[in-house]
């Protein structure tokens, strides 16, 4: 520990954790239905307007919009302007609700 500060190694360990985490899922995926999925009925949009939550929303619906099966969980984050780890948790989501599929290469 003469180098590192326990700080910098766990902050490093973090940091290593969350790339296997991003190259585990930075996958293409593709939607699987031909319109606009209904949302509101699987629960994964408020059916009344709540302050706050239109972003959320928003983020979902694009990532929706770009997955095409042509463009990888990265590419979809630096289009949309979305972390791609708060991606993650909605690529989860729709993949429960069988909206999203993995595209095998």
């Amino acid at each position: 520990m003469d180098l590192i500060s326990p700080e910098g190694l766990q902050h490093s360990y973090e940091c290593m954790v969350k790339m296997f985490i991003l190259l585990e899922y930075n996958r293409k995926y593709q939607i699987q239905v031909y319109c606009e999925p209904q949302l509101g009925k699987r629960g994964l949009q408020s059916t009344i307007s709540k302050k706050g939550t239109y972003g959320n929303v928003l983020t979902l619906r694009d990532l929706i919009a770009y997955a095409d099966g042509e463009t990888d969980l990265i590419e979809i984050g630096e289009i949309i302007g979305v972390s791609t780890m708060k991606l993650i948790p909605l690529v989860d989501t729709l993949l429960e609700q069988d909206l999203l599929r993995i595209v095998e290469e």
